[in-house]
């Protein structure tokens, strides 16, 4: 099952690393997209947000396989 878990989790987290740095960046000095990025830096938001989520999951599933459901 490791061998599901640590490539699984390590692209998660890439994923959501990169989506959320590259939204990021797209900010102005204020703070705010301008009109032309808000569309681009929403689906990024979108993409680190899932991907943070399935990456908490399966860290989640993987600590309790680990720790509960193994005899």
């Amino acid at each position: 099952m490791g061998a599901f878990h640590y490539p699984a989790a390590s692209l998660l987290a890439a994923v959501s690393a990169a989506s959320l740095s590259t939204a990021l960046s797209l900010r102005g000095r204020d703070g705010l997209y301008n009109s032309e990025d808000a569309r681009t830096a929403r689906r990024l938001n979108t993409s680190y947000l899932m991907s943070a989520h399935a990456f908490a999951a399966l860290y989640t599933y993987g600590v309790l396989d680990g720790l509960v459901f193994t005899p």
